[in-house]
């Protein structure tokens, strides 16, 4: 099924738990005051913890919808175990880590904001042994490893601010035998290049070229 627009979704509370819809067929909205009584069960599209996704189909106007059954005890106390965690569970650092960054973790998730590593400011999170091999004034003035040179300064093939990695590439080329229009190629597209196909020496017994020409791709 396709949507002919953004899904439209609404809630409604049942005895039970909580009843979300969304619509698989198109943005239209519908009362809001809808129970399970209101729609005819197609089949269940799947099932979990929390509750299970329904197909269904709305008896007043035969609208499809998914519907979500959730189960509202299980999502509260779901809820209450997590703040209950916060709260109250030990900060569990994963084994890897080493002291110093165990260290720092620890005090940075303080539960008391007072006592949180940074609440007296930046200082004191910068002197924390984790640290202690930064410098941190050298890396507030550090340069950068390159400076791009000033364009205006260059002449028009200046290159400079380009790798070497890219710019001594050999130049190649996929060669057509006829520009797009139709007309032939002029003699001086290619003059000047260290690459120059054998189809392309217009006549000329001699090539720049040391490929093989069968093995080369033409368009």
């Amino acid at each position: 099924m396709t949507s002919s627009g953004p899904p439209s979704t609404s809630s409604a509370t049942t005895d039970d738990g909580m009843l979300e819809l969304e619509s698989l067929v198109d943005a239209a909205t519908f009362d809001d005051k809808v129970g399970l009584e209101d729609f005819t069960l197609i089949r269940v599209i799947g099932k979990g913890s929390f509750g299970k996704v329904t197909l269904v189909r709305k008896t007043t106007n035969s609208k499809i919808f998914a519907m979500k059954i959730l189960s509202k005890a299980h999502l509260l106390k779901r809820k209450q175990e997590l703040f209950a965690r916060i709260r109250e569970a030990p900060l569990e650092i994963p084994k890897y880590l080493g002291a110093d960054a165990a260290s720092l973790i620890s005090l940075l998730l303080h539960r008391e904001p007072e006592k949180r590593l940074g609440s007296r400011g930046a200082a004191e999170v910068k002197a924390h042994r984790f640290f202690r091999s930064v410098d941190w004034d050298g890396l507030l003035w550090s340069e950068p490893p390159f400076k791009p040179s000033d364009p205006q300064s260059k002449e028009a093939g200046d290159t400079s601010n380009f790798d070497k990695e890219f710019t001594e590439l050999p130049v190649t080329g996929t060669p057509m035998s006829r520009s797009s229009t139709g007309s032939a190629l002029p003699r001086s597209m290619f003059t000047g290049f260290t690459y120059e196909a054998p189809a392309m020496s217009f006549g000329s017994d001699t090539s720049q070229s040391k490929v093989d020409v069968s093995s080369t791709p033409y368009i």
